[in-house]
């Protein structure tokens, strides 16, 4: 335990720290927006469609990764 103590102080200096900027506020608002624009959205037929992987075709790579039951 005292190893990762002093291997969090010690990192802690080089880590990217960022202020945070605007307010949380306007990122709750715009939850609350989004979510009433679609509240009239339909909801998919099978449970499967939620997720959908796209199709990429020519060799490209997903920027997403698809649904799978591999680890499961």
């Amino acid at each position: 335990m005292m190893l990762s103590y002093l291997l969090f102080f010690a990192g802690s200096p080089i880590y990217v720290k960022s202020k945070p900027e605007g307010s949380p506020v306007v990122s709750l608002l715009q939850v609350f927006i989004a979510s009433f624009r679609n509240r009239n959205l339909p909801f998919p037929s099978h449970p499967n469609h939620i997720f959908s992987c796209p199709s990429h075709g020519h060799g490209q790579p997903a920027a997403t990764v698809c649904k799978t039951n591999h680890l499961r």
